[in-house]
């Protein structure tokens, strides 16, 4: 079994928190804490320690300094920001002109329309802000800039403010790349028609997801698949590995170049949401390892992408979406092989390794959706393993779908949506079952309780067959 390489780990955490914690502390803790960082990095740099500590002093110290880097440039950019919010009228005002760029497309429902944004300005001033917009009649689409009266509660924070507006006008249109990748998402819904299969196509393809009904929204989530309707890291490594496989008969670099290509092609389709942005920077990030011969460790590129994505987007650490997206691939590339490696015994290998991926996500994503709604799915490594099976087809189909000419594309699209069907299938059914969704309380103290809960049944269960079958350890 690989050792994983966790010594990114503690600075990318400690960056994170801090920058949670900055919204609620001075600068002038923040500034006593960076000069404090500083005489404990240069402690640790000049540290050679005892004769018993001389093997380790270096990559003690060389952890110590990356925490404490991490944790400066991280919280710096924060701090900054959430001052600026404060300073804002959003933080002195609760009404007034708002101009923001819309980000997702719109989405309806009984008493009003709703799409993420971007703000711009407020009241003339220029400040930069992820945004809720509530508006009766908002008919705007990504990338388009709009003007509006709103109104607001007061913020200081990093999270996303919500604004309830009126009157919005379109100032600006969106440019013709993000133009383009609006019409294939009208294209693709008007291919589909109106059904549950094809909403879900919309979704799993594009992240589409606004025109998934109530009833199919709360089953999918019932049965821990909602992450299926939310383009993430595993759509983004579904297409690229495809991709990758398709290409296999060019020379490295050209290979590697259409690869990036794709890839970026992909992201302007979507839309650059935290998720999407995440999971495209680790895969450039790996194809760019290959490309240098030096593919390294997956743990490592990921706490670098997302520091680097928390320093440039401090309000990210304040998105759920993100947060999840992170743990559950922290938790694949962690957990999921030591977690294989016992159900061998018991388990075909293909459907070993799909539970043990299930878990493994669920494990680590499962305590901050209690953040969201308490209550726990008790089938989620069931519907995903029965829904695995369909998850590319109805994705890499989607995609040719909305590409392609409509005589090409609605064969394909037939396709897409058997597969989608049988994914809904297996939420609709298995969400309907007793015990689907296990009383749990909600809130921090809930979603702590549940992950040390899931840590310990899964450290019992594998010592017991590593006991039984001589299995690895834990440490790898």
């Amino acid at each position: 079994m690989r050792t994983t390489d966790l010594r990114l780990l503690p600075a990318a955490i400690g960056g994170w928190l801090l920058i949670l914690m900055s919204q609620y502390v001075s600068g002038l803790v923040l500034l006593l804490f960076a000069a404090g960082s500083i005489l404990a990095v240069g402690g640790a740099w000049m540290n050679k320690g005892g004769r018993h500590l001389q093997a380790n002093v270096g990559r003690i110290n060389g952890m110590v300094i990356l925490l404490l880097i991490s944790m400066v440039a991280l919280a710096g950019p924060a701090w900054l920001k959430a001052s600026q919010v404060s300073a804002s009228p959003l933080g002195q005002q609760t009404a007034g002109q708002v101009v923001a760029k819309i980000v997702t497309e719109t989405k309806q429902n009984e008493r009003t329309a709703f799409a993420k944004a971007q703000i711009i300005s407020v009241l003339d001033r220029p400040i930069s802000m992820p945004a809720l917009i509530f508006e009766k009649r908002l008919h705007a689409h990504p990338g388009q800039t709009i003007r509006a009266k709103c109104t607001w509660k007061r913020h200081s924070g990093l999270g996303r403010i919500m604004l309830a507006c009126s009157r919005s006008k379109i100032i600006r249109r969106a440019d013709p790349w993000t133009h383009w990748a609006n019409s294939r998402r009208q294209k693709l819904h008007s291919r589909l028609g109106n059904s549950a299969a094809g909403a879900l196509v919309c979704a799993m393809a594009l992240g589409d997801n606004r025109y998934l009904s109530p009833t199919s929204s709360a089953n999918m989530k019932r049965a821990a698949l909602a992450h299926l309707a939310v383009v993430s890291g595993t759509h983004v490594a579904i297409v690229i590995s495809t991709f990758w496989g398709l290409l296999a008969f060019l020379k490295r670099r050209l290979r590697l170049l259409s690869a990036a290509t794709v890839l970026v092609g992909f992201v302007i389709l979507v839309g650059p949401m935290p998720t999407v942005a995440r999971a495209s920077a680790m895969g450039m990030i790996a194809l760019a390892g290959m490309a240098l011969g030096r593919p390294g460790s997956a743990t490592g590129a990921l706490a670098l992408v997302t520091m680097g994505l928390l320093i440039t987007h401090p309000t990210y650490a304040a998105d759920i979406g993100f947060a999840l997206s992170v743990s559950a691939t922290f938790a694949v590339l962690t957990l999921s092989e030591r977690i294989e490696a016992p159900l061998r015994s018991i388990l075909p290998k293909g459907i070993a390794k799909a539970v043990s991926t299930s878990i493994a996500a669920q494990s680590f994503s499962g305590p901050l959706l209690l953040l969201l709604s308490p209550g726990t799915s008790l089938y989620a490594p069931i519907a995903n393993l029965l829904a695995a099976p369909a998850i590319a087809p109805a994705t890499l189909l989607g995609l040719l779908g909305a590409l392609l000419p409509r005589p090409v594309a609605q064969p394909i699209l037939a396709l897409a949506k058997l597969a989608a069907w049988w994914i809904a299938t297996v939420a609709n059914k298995l969400s309907a079952l007793p015990g689907a969704v296990l009383p749990w309380q909600g809130g921090p103290a809930g979603a702590v309780a549940l992950a040390f809960s899931v840590l310990c049944i899964l450290f019992a269960v594998h010592r017991h067959f590593a006991a039984i079958d001589g299995g690895g350890s834990w440490h790898g």
